[in-house]
């Protein structure tokens, strides 16, 4: 363990003093959340998928206007024939061979992958009767190659699912609040903090109090930076969270990165067993884009066990869909 962290590892303990400013940090519930962005470059409402290093944008809009459009116009009997892309889309995972159930009704949403080796293929988060409470099937297929990945819903953990999926919530302007810096990630990555136990915290949450010359969540949790030191937040951070000096914060992804002990926590975070296991190539090249004095909506009370917002997408019956 380099010196700098190893020094600063003794002030943690101290750190019990920082849990009162859970309340202060509660920017949800105090207004500080603003009028939405107005659009950019970067989608922030996006299924993200870590498999494939999709950031910050995973489908076309296009491609996820049309998906968007035959979910919601759907008739009861089914899939109507011009909507072209959902029923393509479904149709190839109906030929697929997949251990989906295709009786009953199941709440599926679909995307389709536009950038990198796997473009072409579509991804598809099913939530079925035959699978228990937050639990889905995560499946990645193609109509020329059939099935590259398959979760079973019924085989897998949550830690397991939020690792390889999640839904980013709506981003916010954040206003400005004396003492805080608040970040927002856009697309697939977990802001990393060191914790007052030792223990590791992956978070989706970016809001921060300024200590001096660091930033402390408010679990009382330092933000590191890509090397694994306490970042130093006394410079202006740039849109990928680097300062003039080079130093970046700490941002992971958990399915492509190995973590000792890597746990769900809640639907945002992971708790990770020690701070080595993080010091990764990936954590010092891959910087996803990140929106300043901004925060990801985290606190709608309709995000599942791992993100998931599930009443969104209607029931689908995959038996009926109308294919050649």
């Amino acid at each position: 363990m380099n010196r700098r962290l190893a020094a600063f590892l003794g002030l943690l303990l101290a750190l019990g003093a920082f849990r009162l400013l859970s309340s202060v940090l509660s920017f949800e519930s105090s207004g500080a959340l603003a009028s939405v962005r107005p659009p950019s470059s970067a989608d922030k409402t996006q299924v993200f998928r870590k498999e494939v290093r999709v950031v910050p944008q995973q489908s076309s809009p296009s491609e996820s206007a049309a998906i968007s459009k035959g979910i919601a116009s759907q008739a009861s009997s089914g899939i109507r024939r011009d909507d072209a892309g959902l029923l393509e889309a479904l149709c190839a995972l109906k030929r697929s061979g997949t251990s989906v159930p295709t009786w009953g009704s199941a709440r599926i949403h679909i995307s389709r992958i536009s950038v990198g080796p796997e473009k072409g293929d579509f991804v598809a988060w099913i939530k079925s009767d035959s699978c228990g409470e937050d639990f889905y099937w995560v499946l990645q297929f193609s109509p020329e190659r059939g099935i590259s990945r398959e979760i079973d819903c019924r085989h897998t953990t949550l830690t397991e699912l939020m690792s390889v999926s999640g839904e980013q919530s709506e981003i916010r302007d954040v206003k400005p609040v004396p003492g805080m810096k608040f970040f927002a990630i856009s697309g697939g990555g977990y802001f990393v903090s060191m914790c007052p136990d030792r223990r590791l915290r992956l978070t989706r949450d970016g809001s921060f109090v300024v200590d001096g010359s660091h930033l402390v969540n408010r679990d009382g949790c330092f933000l590191l930076s890509q090397d694994g030191d306490v970042f130093q937040a006394d410079h202006e951070v740039d849109s990928r969270g680097c300062n003039p000096l080079g130093e970046c914060m700490g941002i992971l992804d958990p399915y492509t990165d190995d973590i000792d002990g890597l746990n769900r926590l809640d639907s945002k975070s992971f708790t990770a067993a020690s701070w080595e296991s993080l010091i990764t190539s990936s954590m010092r090249k891959e910087r996803p884009l990140l929106f300043k004095e901004a925060a990801e909506d985290l606190s709608d009370p309709g995000r599942g066990a791992t993100g998931i917002r599930w009443k969104q997408y209607p029931r689908l019956n995959l038996a009926d869909i109308p294919c050649d």
